[in-house]
């Protein structure tokens, strides 16, 4: 008896939702670890393609914990958060009119401009190297 009283729902089924809080948090981090070995492995067994391709954008995704913000184009942002990092996107249009989004890095970033045409490397959905014409 709680103070004459039965206990409340919360207090009675504490274990049962501690589990279920537990084994959801677990279920997402196997799920989230699965699918990154999943897609390197993907990457991995996929043909390395070289294709002719134009830049059709970029945009950059900065996260903070704060939240996120999305850029677009050469668009910056200044921010006063601590833990803040950037991950960049370039989108390339192949000849057949196919569209591909590939992460890549800073510095490919910046030396990657719209409406650059050139010769795109990649193996899946990993970005290797870009050279201009």
């Amino acid at each position: 008896m709680y103070f004459g009283q039965e206990y409340p729902f919360a207090v009675r089924h504490f274990p049962v939702l501690f589990d279920l809080i537990f084994f959801l948090i677990l279920g997402v981090f196997i799920f989230v670890i699965t699918s990154a070995i999943i897609r390197f492995l993907r990457n991995q067994a996929s043909p390395e393609m070289v294709e002719e391709a134009t830049v059709v954008t970029k945009r950059m995704e900065t996260r903070s914990s704060g939240g996120t913000a999305m850029h677009y184009g050469s668009g910056h942002h200044h921010g006063t958060h601590h833990h803040t990092y950037t991950r960049y996107f370039i989108t390339f249009e192949f000849a057949d009119g196919r569209r591909q989004e590939f992460q890549v890095t800073n510095r490919d970033y910046g030396l990657i401009a719209e409406h650059d045409e050139g010769r795109l490397s990649y193996r899946g959905t990993r970005f290797n190297g870009f050279s201009r014409y």
